[in-house]
C-alpha cells in the first residue's frame, strides 16, 4: 500500500502524516518525526468511501499547513502495532529480522517566543543539549499575561482578534483538543488547561465561549422535600463558618457542554452563567489558570464586578492576573472594595481562616503598590506554611512575590517562609493543591519539585497524567530533569515524564545529579526508547552509561527464529496454545498491547542454540498466553508461556515481569489493563516478588484494596517459593484485615488444589534462596571467593574461601568492597545478586520465625517424614531451628527431647543420635511441658553450641488461671487502656486477629485461633477500632476474655451477644498452654498501657 506522507515543521511543531487506501480501509500514521509514531485505521463501506474520506483528511492537514514530501522520497511503510489476539501459528512462524535503527532525529527547533500558546499537550519539542548543565534553570514558558503580572514585565498584549460567532466556535473547540487535558478516574470528567488556550486577552466571543464552557451544575440543598441551589448569602455565610456546601445534582457532558457554549455565541441573546471567578454561582469541572480565568470574566463582567469577588474573598492568588490585566487600576476603587469588605465582616464575623490585617494589606500591595513598597511589607509579614502549602498558603506566596523586584527578592522569600518551615522534608497527600504556572515561574526549581510531589502522591492515574502534562507543557531546562525522573520513576504519569525525557534527552544526557534506587530500576525502558529515536545517545551520569550499554547488549542479540525457523519447542508450545481452551473469565485480555509495552525489555530465552531474544510478533503472543492465563482461576501458566518462561533465566522473568509491573503502574494503573499486570506475574521470578509484595501490604492504605488483592493473584501466578511465601506473611500480618483475608483465602485456595492443608503447603514452599544443599552459596569476584549462609539468629553470614575452599577469617554480614584485583565487573554483578539474596534471607528468617513461634503456641504436629523432609533438610529452616527443642513421640508413646543439628541430625542434649520411627510424630516443645531439669540441661548444650533462639522457648514466660477463676470469662483482666495502634500490633504478633467491621465500620473484637487445640478466643474491647483509621480511635478498654469453640472463630466474628447463644466454655476445661500464652499476650498489652 502506498502511503502520501506530508510533515508540519512550524515554531515548536516538528510532525508527519501519512495516508493510504487499501481497498475499503484508510490507514493513518502520525507522530513527531524520529518517532514511530502512532497507526490508526477505518473501514468504509466500500472503497470509493475510503477515496473520498482520505481525500477530505489530506485537505484539513493542508488547511492546518502539512506540506507533502517531495515526489522523490520513497513512500513510507507503516506497521501496524503488535496485536494479541492469538500466537503465531505453529505451521508459519513469523520470522523476526533486526529493526533497522531509526533516522537521528531532526535538528530541534528554536524554543518557541513567550506569545506563542503551548504545544498540544503529550507532544513536546526535541531540545538540542545544553553546552552546560545549569540544574537551577527550569526553562520555564512564560504566558505573555502571566508576564505582564511581574514589575520587569512587558504589558499586557490586546485582546485577541475574532472572526465570525462560527470562526470563533471552532477555534475554541480546536483549542479544547489542543490545550486541555482531561481525568476520567474520577466518576465525573474534569479537564485543566495544560497550557493557557489564548495568547493574550481573549475577545468578547471567545471569553462567553469559554465562560460558559467551564461552568457546570449550582451547589445545591435539600429543603422541604427538593433540591434547590444555593443563594450567595448561603454561600458567605457557610465560608464564615469555614463550612463546606455538598455539590449535588447532575452535570453535563463534554458534548452537552460544547453544544451550550456554542449557543451563547451565536445566540447574543443567550444568558451566560456565572462568571469563573464568582464562587456563589456552581462548580467547575473544567479549568484554566488563574490568569486566563481572570481575563475571561473581566472581558463579561467587567473590572468593576470582578474587583468585588476579589476583595471580598481577599482572593490573593487572583491578584497578580487581575493587576496585569487593570494597570490603570485606581487606589480609591481597591480601597472602596475594601471597605465593603470590612463592613461585612464587622456585621457577620470574619471567616476563620482570614488574617484581618495581613491578608487585606498584602493585597492591597499587590494590586497597588510598588515592588519597593511591597518589599517593606513582605519583609515584615509571615506569609508561610505550617509545613503544608494549602491553595491558601501558595496564593499567599505568590501575591507576595509577584511584586518583588527580581529573582533574588522571591529566593530568599522562599527560604524565610518555606524552607524554615519545612526542615522534614515536603509535606503533601492525595489531596494536596498542584501549585500554579505562575507560582513554578516565580519560584523556579524548589515550586516545581513542591509540584513533582504533589503529582507523585495522586493515588488516581488519570488525575495525575492530567497533573503532570500541566507541568510538562511549561518546562524545558535542565533544572526539570529530576523532578521528570521522580514521575517517571515515582507517579502514575510515568508516560508523561518518558515523552518529555525521551523530546529532551539532550539535558538527560548531559545529567549528572543524584539518581536513587527507584529512579535507577526506571531507565531501562527510557533508555530503550531514547536509542530507538537517537542511536547515538551518550549520556554522562555513570548508572545510565551502564544502563545504556546493557541495553544495546540485549538489542545485539540474535532474534529467536531470525534464519526463518522457530525452534521445534517454539512451534509444539504454539500449537499446545492454540488447542488449549480458554477460560470464561471477568479478566479483559487486551487484543491490541498499549504503546508502553514498547518500551519493555527483550524477552530472553536459552534454549539448545544459546541465548536469543523475542522479536516484537513473539513477545506479544507470549503476553497473550499470560494474559489468558490469569483467566484461570488455579493460576496455572498456559503452554505458550509455560515453555518460554522454563528457558527464562531468574534476572531475564524479574526484567519483563518487573518492567510490566513498573508500566502498568506508572501509566495510570488503568483497569482496562489489569490483564497485563497479571500478566507480569506469570513472567517474573524472585526479584519481582521482592518488589511487588511491598506494594501489595502498602496498597490498602491508599484505598487499593482491590488492586491489593490482584497483585496477591500476580504473586501466586509467579509460582516460585518466595512467592508463597510473601502471601504466607501478608496472610500471617497486615495492617490492613481486607487484603489479609483475601491472602489466607489465596493460601487456601492454593493449598487446597494440591490437596493439602495451609500450614502443609506453606512448608512446602519455603524459598531456599538458592542454598545448596549444606544451606550454602558461593558468590566470587573473579579471583576471590565468598560462602554465603543464614546463621542461628536468621542474619546473613559472610565468609570468605581460601585457595582449599575453606572459610577464612572472621564471619561477616555482607560482602567486602571490591579491590583492584577483583574483576570489576563481576563483582558488580556479584554485589547485585547478594542484595537480592540478602532480602530474600532475610524475609524468609522474618516470616518463618513467626510460624514457628505460631507452631508452638498452637501445638502444630508434623509427621516425622514432613518434618525431616521440609525441616530437617531445608537448606534455609535447618539454620533457623538448630536452637529450637522438639518433642519427638514415638508410635508406641514414648517421648524424647530433641534439636537439629547442622549434619542433618537429631540429637539430645547429651548429643545422642535419634532416629524417629515410623509413625512419629515431631512439634516444638512449649516450656509448660518440659521441666526444669530438662530446661537447664539444654539451656546448657545451647551455650556449648553457641546457639540462640530466634524463638523465646527455654525462658518464655509460663502462667496459671487466675486465682480464684470460674466460668467463661477470664478473670484478672488489665484494667487501663491502651492506644489503638500498640493494641492491634501487640495482639497481631502474637497471632491474634481483628474481627469484623460491625455498624459504622467499627470493630469490637479480637479473636484468637488454636486449630489444635480445637478452641478459640475472643477478646472484647470499647469503644472499638475504625476499619481503615485505626490510628484515628481513641484508646481502648479490654472488656472480656471468652474460650469458645473453633467452629465460632472459624468463621469470622463481628460482636458477641452472649445472651442469644452463648457457646462460651469453662476456662478451668482449658489446656494450660492456651492459658498461659493468652495470660502472655494480655500481660505484653497491659505493659504497653497508659500511665
Amino acid at each position: 500500500m502506498e502511503m502520501r506522507r506530508f510533515e508540519l515543521v512550524d515554531g515548536s511543531a516538528d510532525k508527519f502524516w501519512s495516508v493510504g487506501v487499501d481497498g475499503a480501509r484508510v490507514v493513518v500514521h502520525y507522530g513527531r518525526n524520529g518517532t514511530n509514531g502512532q497507526v490508526k485505521e477505518k473501514v468504509h463501506g466500500s472503497p470509493d468511501d475510503a477515496a473520498t474520506d482520505a481525500e477530505k483528511l489530506v485537505a484539513a492537514k493542508v488547511k492546518k499547513g502539512y506540506v507533502e514530501a517531495g515526489s522523490g522520497a520513497a513512500p513510507a511503510t507503516v506497521s501496524a502495532p503488535a496485536t494479541v489476539s492469538a500466537p503465531a501459528p505453529a505451521s508459519a512462524p513469523v520470522p523476526a529480522p533486526v529493526p533497522a535503527p531509526a533516522p537521528p532525529p531532526a535538528p530541534a527547533p528554536t524554543p518557541a517566543p513567550a506569545s506563542t500558546p503551548a504545544e498540544q499537550p503529550g507532544t513536546h519539542r526535541d531540545v538540542p543539549e545544553p553546552e552546560a548543565f545549569e540544574p537551577g534553570d527550569l526553562g520555564f514558558r512564560w504566558h505573555p499575561l502571566e508576564l505582564a503580572a511581574l514589575p520587569e514585565g512587558p504589558a499586557a498584549p490586546a485582546a485577541d482578534p475574532e472572526g465570525s460567532p462560527q470562526e470563533v466556535v471552532a477555534a475554541c473547540e480546536a483549542a479544547v483538543e489542543a490545550h486541555l487535558v482531561a481525568d476520567t478516574s474520577d466518576y465525573r470528567r474534569h479537564e485543566w488547561a495544560a497550557s493557557p488556550p489564548f495568547a493574550g486577552v481573549p475577545g468578547e466571543l471567545t471569553a462567553r465561549w469559554w465562560r460558559t464552557y467551564m461552568r457546570e451544575h449550582v451547589p445545591e440543598v435539600h429543603e422541604d422535600g427538593r433540591w434547590r441551589p444555593v443563594t450567595s448569602a448561603e454561600w458567605q455565610q457557610a465560608r464564615v463558618e469555614g463550612r463546606k456546601l455538598k455539590e449535588y445534582g447532575g452535570h453535563l457532558d463534554q458534548r452537552q457542554r460544547r453544544a451550550r457554549a456554542s449557543e451563547v455565541v451565536l445566540d447574543a441573546a443567550a444568558a451566560l452563567p456565572p462568571g469563573l471567578t464568582d464562587l456563589t454561582g456552581g462548580v467547575q469541572f473544567c479549568n484554566l489558570d488563574d490568569v486566563s480565568e481572570i481575563a475571561v470574566d473581566l472581558v463579561t463582567d467587567g473590572r468593576a464586578a470582578v474587583l468585588e469577588r476579589i476583595t471580598s474573598r481577599i482572593a490573593l492568588e487572583w491578584a497578580p492576573a487581575f493587576r496585569a490585566l487593570v494597570p490603570d487600576l485606581t487606589a480609591a476603587e481597591v480601597d472602596a472594595a475594601l471597605d465593603r469588605t470590612r463592613a461585612r465582616w464587622a456585621a457577620e464575623g470574619t471567616p476563620r481562616f482570614i488574617d484581618p490585617d495581613l491578608q487585606p494589606a498584602l493585597l492591597r500591595s499587590v494590586l497597588l503598590a510598588s515592588p519597593e513598597e511591597h518589599t517593606d511589607l513582605v519583609a515584615g509579614t509571615t506569609v508561610g506554611s505550617d509545613g503544608y502549602l494549602s491553595l491558601a498558603h501558595l496564593g499567599r506566596l505568590v501575591a507576595a512575590a509577584v511584586r518583588l523586584p527580581d529573582a533574588d527578592a522571591r529566593r530568599a522569600l522562599w527560604e524565610r517562609v518555606v524552607d524554615a518551615s519545612e526542615s522534614d522534608g515536603l509535606q503533601v497527600s492525595d489531596t494536596a493543591p498542584l501549585p500554579s504556572a505562575l507560582a513554578i515561574g516565580l519560584f523556579g526549581v524548589p515550586m516545581f519539585e513542591r509540584a513533582v510531589a504533589v503529582v507523585c502522591a495522586k493515588g488516581r492515574g488519570g488525575e495525575a497524567v492530567a497533573l503532570a502534562q500541566r507541568l510538562a507543557s511549561r518546562v524545558d531546562g535542565p533544572g526539570a530533569v529530576p523532578g521528570m525522573l521522580r514521575l517517571l520513576a515515582r507517579s502514575k504519569a510515568g508516560t508523561v515524564a518518558r515523552d518529555w525525557l525521551v523530546a529532551h534527552r539532550g539535558l538527560l544526557a548531559a545529567y549528572e545529579g543524584p539518581l536513587d534506587r527507584t529512579e535507577r530500576e526506571a531507565l531501562g525502558g527510557l533508555v530503550r526508547e531514547i536509542l530507538v529515536v537517537d542511536p547515538s545517545f551518550a549520556p554522562r551520569h555513570p548508572a545510565m552509561v551502564a544502563v545504556t550499554e546493557e541495553v544495546q547488549r540485549l538489542a545485539a542479540l540474535p532474534v529467536l527464529g531470525a534464519d526463518g525457523a522457530m525452534p521445534t519447542w517454539w512451534t509444539e508450545a504454539v500449537a499446545a496454545e492454540e488447542a488449549a481452551e480458554v477460560v470464561p473469565s471477568k479478566i479483559k485480555v487486551l487484543k491490541k498491547l498499549p504503546a508502553w509495552t514498547g518500551a519493555l525489555p527483550p524477552l530472553r530465552v536459552t534454549d539448545a542454540e544459546g541465548e536469543a531474544r523475542l522479536d516484537p510478533a513473539a513477545t506479544a503472543a507470549v503476553l497473550g498466553s499470560a494474559m489468558r492465563s490469569a483467566c484461570d482461576p488455579t493460576l496455572a501458566p498456559r503452554p505458550l508461556v509455560a515453555a518460554v518462561r522454563e528457558r527464562m533465566s531468574a534476572s531475564a522473568r524479574d526484567a519483563v515481569g518487573s518492567g510490566l509491573l513498573r508500566g502498568f503502574l506508572g501509566n495510570g494503573a488503568a483497569s482496562g489493563e489489569r490483564a497485563l499486570f497479571l500478566a507480569s506475574g506469570f513472567l517474573g521470578a524472585e526479584g519481582y516478588v521482592a518488589e511487588l509484595t511491598p506494594l501489595v501490604r502498602a496498597w490498602p492504605g491508599e484505598s487499593q484494596h482491590q488492586r491489593a488483592v490482584l497483585g496477591l493473584d500476580a504473586l501466586a501466578a509467579t509460582g516460585t517459593n518466595a512467592a508463597m511465601q510473601s502471601i504466607s506473611g501478608i496472610a500471617g500480618k497486615s495492617k490492613f484485615k481486607g487484603v489479609q483475608k483475601a491472602a489466607n483465602e489465596s493460601l487456601q485456595r492454593l493449598a487446597d488444589l494440591q490437596g493439602l492443608t495451609v500450614d502443609e503447603f506453606e512448608d512446602r514452599v519455603v524459598p531456599d534462596a538458592g542454598l545448596d544443599e549444606r544451606g550454602v552459596r558461593v558468590l566470587d569476584y573473579g579471583p576471590r571467593q565468598f560462602r554465603v549462609g543464614l546463621g542461628t539468629d536468621g542474619k546473613p553470614v559472610v565468609h570468605a574461601l581460601g585457595d582449599d575452599g575453606r572459610p577464612t577469617g572472621k564471619p561477616r554480614t555482607s560482602l567486602p568492597a571490591p579491590n583492584s584485583k577483583d574483576d570489576a565487573e563481576k563483582a558488580a554483578e556479584t554485589k547485585k545478586e547478594f542484595t537480592v539474596l540478602r532480602k530474600q534471607l532475610t524475609d524468609v528468617a522474618s516470616i518463618q520465625t513467626t510460624r514457628l513461634e505460631r507452631a508452638m503456641v498452637t501445638g502444630r504436629v508434623w509427621s516425622a517424614g514432613d518434618h525431616a523432609a521440609y525441616v530437617l533438610r531445608h537448606p534455609v529452616l535447618n539454620a533457623l531451628v538448630r536452637p529450637l527443642v522438639w518433642r519427638l513421640v514415638e508410635a508406641d508413646g514414648a517421648e524424647r527431647l530433641v534439636r537439629v543439628t547442622e549434619d542433618r541430625e537429631y540429637v539430645t542434649a547429651e548429643e545422642d543420635p535419634v532416629e524417629p520411627g515410623a509413625g512419629a510424630t515431631i512439634a516444638l516443645a512449649h516450656p509448660l511441658t518440659i521441666d526444669e531439669v530438662d530446661k537447664d540441661a539444654w539451656r546448657a548444650h545451647l551455650l556449648d553450641y553457641e546457639l540462640t533462639s530466634p524463638v523465646e522457648q527455654l525462658d518464655r514466660a509460663v502462667f496459671g488461671l487466675p486465682e480464684g477463676q470460674s466460668g467463661p470469662s477470664l478473670a484478672g483482666l488489665p484494667t487501663g487502656r491502651i492506644g489503638p495502634g500498640a493494641l492491634s500490633t501487640t495482639l497481631e504478633r502474637a497471632g491474634w486477629r481483628r474481627g469484623e467491621p460491625q455498624d459504622a465500620g467499627v470493630i469490637h473484637v479480637f479473636t484468637l485461633a488454636l486449630p489444635t487445640h480445637g478452641v478459640g478466643v475472643v477478646l472484647e474491647i470499647s469503644d472499638g477500632l475504625w476499619a481503615g483509621m485505626l490510628h484515628e480511635s481513641g484508646p481502648q478498654k479490654l472488656d472480656a476474655v471468652s474460650l469458645v469453640p473453633l467452629s465460632y472463630v472459624e468463621g469470622g466474628v463481628g460482636y458477641v451477644w452472649w445472651q442469644r447463644e452463648d457457646p462460651r466454655l469453662d476456662w478451668a476445661t482449658a489446656d494450660p498452654v492456651v492459658v498461659s500464652e493468652v495470660r502472655r499476650t494480655l500481660a505484653a498489652v497491659e505493659a504497653r498501657m497508659e500511665a
